[in-house]
């Protein structure tokens, strides 16, 4: 379904494409890679939108997950009063009325099924001046789960007792407890208010995760606790925020796959990516 809709969107003009999961990428690589740009957060994904089209004045189209709508809220609402035609499409839905609290910032939202006229409501969606909503009726497989057990095993013995708190987790253990996909906003802000709280934590992320939650990182006193592990990807978002994390207070270290490295394990507040 979401390849007619792509195939529909293009042959009336409309080609500029953001997508906010990595898990959906394979459903655009067949197009120009100038069309499409991956964005892990939903609202920066709709502000660039935003900003696109006003300046093409051809609409974009967002491609999100059904659970992280609300973060589109803002984008949509800016797009709203500016009319500017954004066009969110949202996978893995079954309802318009789970998203009736956007409904105050779109011209218009549509569920997509099967038996859906799909050139007919694209052409209705880019009909209209301000933003739109499309929800599609289908099952997209689930964000791969991440095997942290060379995070595990790097770390050493947990005789302190320490646990892993592992987003999206292929293994669930004694040592590891599981953070669902459905949480990845706010992940690490969530991991520090339970450190606060007394956990005896560390947390694990994939690198992309650091894009949702990098403003944490500008708490005034961070807990001697933080420990930080990141699964690398493609080194993007760690480059892009070593720096800040740097700055605040939080030691960096990069462990690469043949590195014997563990002075990391001397400092009381780190993050540490893992090749």
């Amino acid at each position: 379904m979401i390849d007619k809709i792509i195939k529909c969107l293009r042959t009336n003009g409309v080609e500029r494409i953001v997508y906010t999961s990595k898990h959906l990428e394979a459903f655009f690589k067949e197009l120009p890679e100038k069309d499409v740009t991956y964005i892990e957060d939903a609202r920066s994904a709709v502000f660039n939108a935003y900003g696109i089209t006003k300046i093409n004045k051809i609409p974009t189209v967002v491609f999100v997950e059904d659970p992280f709508l609300p973060s589109t809220y803002t984008g949509l609402t800016e797009a709203w009063f500016q009319r500017v035609n954004v066009i969110v499409i949202a996978v893995n839905c079954t309802n318009l009325e789970s998203s009736a609290y956007l409904n105050r910032c779109v011209d218009e939202a549509f569920l997509i099924n099967e038996n859906t006229r799909i050139d007919s409501i694209i052409k209705k969606a880019i009909s209209h001046c301000g933003p739109v909503l499309l929800k599609i009726k289908q099952e997209i497989q689930e964000e791969p789960k991440i095997d942290y057990s060379r995070i595990i095993h790097l770390y050493g013995s947990t005789t302190d007792m320490l646990k892993f708190a592992c987003y999206n987790s292929l293994y669930i253990t004694d040592e590891i407890e599981n953070i669902p996909s459905k949480y990845k906003y706010g992940v690490i802000s969530t991991y520090i208010g339970q450190i606060v709280g007394g956990r005896h934590l560390a947390l694990c992320i994939p690198e992309e995760l650091l894009a949702l939650d990098s403003n944490v990182f500008n708490i005034r006193n961070l807990p001697s606790e933080f420990k930080l592990f990141v699964m690398f990807s493609d080194g993007f978002y760690w480059n892009k925020f070593r720096t800040w994390i740097d700055n605040n207070g939080v030691h960096t270290f990069v462990l690469n796959n043949n590195a014997d490295n563990n002075s990391y394990k001397n400092e009381t507040c780190f993050a540490v990516l893992v090749k």
